[in-house]
């Protein structure tokens, strides 16, 4: 079994790695901002699947309506995430100096 490396995840994930590194918190402080980062970045998965299984009536709709919004905008969407990452990285190499 595989598995599944998205490359915007791992940006993501990469940027908010820098992110902590640079800011050097108390490591009470990093757990915390670490738990919070995994509880956003799981909800991506884990939302369709709770109201898949609370109201498979209703959730169908609006997932396939999600689906079809992804599929339309994904460029725009991986362009902005790329931009915001980018930002962020130039702006805490410019911090150490």
């Amino acid at each position: 079994m595989g598995l599944n490396v998205r490359p915007k995840a791992l940006l993501l994930s990469a940027a908010a790695g820098l992110s902590l590194r640079v800011v050097s918190l108390p490591p009470e402080s990093t757990l915390i901002v670490l738990g919070v980062f995994a509880v956003l970045a799981s909800v991506t998965v884990s939302a369709p699947i709770v109201l898949t299984m609370a109201s498979p009536e209703k959730s169908g709709k609006w997932l396939h309506a999600s689906e079809d919004w992804i599929n339309r905008n994904s460029r725009t969407v991986t362009n902005l995430i790329l931009i915001v990452i980018g930002v962020v990285i130039f702006g805490n190499g410019l911090r150490l100096f």
